[in-house]
């Protein structure tokens, strides 16, 4: 009895997996530019790869899993190891950690490096920084590159604005939000060149 429950449970893992990935491959076709760029060849594919669907799936559609982080194994997918620089000018070289975000459409991110955080969406995304910057100082940040704020494989494009710079004084964070516009991104299995080129 147990062994063919536990073969029923198998079948049913393999068929909502199959169901996922067709899913998946009509709908979600876009992908946050810095997604992309964090990536060194060959992890957003391998990260792509091992997500799986919750028990939770599709009412709760998106699904995460970790590109690289502090416990994941393997030179290929190692940590990039990322100087952080604080108000000051001055701060350690610490290890990055890069989780895919997977929604109904579009392929997103949460980076952490140190700690600060960088979350995209469908048009932006938010930075968050550990300290508290004065008025004056996020003012100049508004209309400028993201990058003179932030510097990671993530920002090399050197094109995203940020549009506002708040505080949350509770948390003593800064947080400013930045524009980005998705790019055209299918998944691995649902890429229409890949299929081509097999026939």
């Amino acid at each position: 009895m147990a062994s063919k429950l536990a073969r029923v449970d198998r079948e049913a893992a393999r068929m909502r997996q199959n169901i996922f990935r067709m899913h998946a491959g009509r709908n979600v076709c876009l992908a946050s530019p810095l997604l992309v760029d964090a990536c060194r060849p060959g992890e957003l594919d391998a990260a792509a790869w091992l997500i799986h669907p919750t028990r939770h799936w599709p009412e709760r559609p998106t699904l995460r899993t970790m590109v690289r982080g502090r416990s994941m194994r393997g030179s290929a997918f190692s940590p990039v190891r990322v100087a952080v620089a604080g108000p000051d000018g001055k701060g350690p070289i610490v290890s990055d950690m890069l989780c895919l975000c997977l929604s109904d459409r579009a392929a997103h991110m949460i980076l952490r490096v140190g700690d600060a955080s960088l979350a995209t969406t469908d048009d932006g995304g938010m930075l968050s920084l550990p300290w508290l910057l004065p008025e004056d100082e996020r003012e100049m940040m508004v209309g400028g590159p993201l990058d003179r704020v932030f510097e990671h494989l993530a920002t090399v494009r050197g094109e995203y604005v940020v549009r506002s710079a708040t505080v949350d004084a509770t948390r003593g964070r800064t947080v400013l939000a930045f524009a980005a516009a998705p790019l055209e991104w299918r998944l691995p299995w649902a890429r229409p060149w890949n299929r081509q080129a097999n026939v």
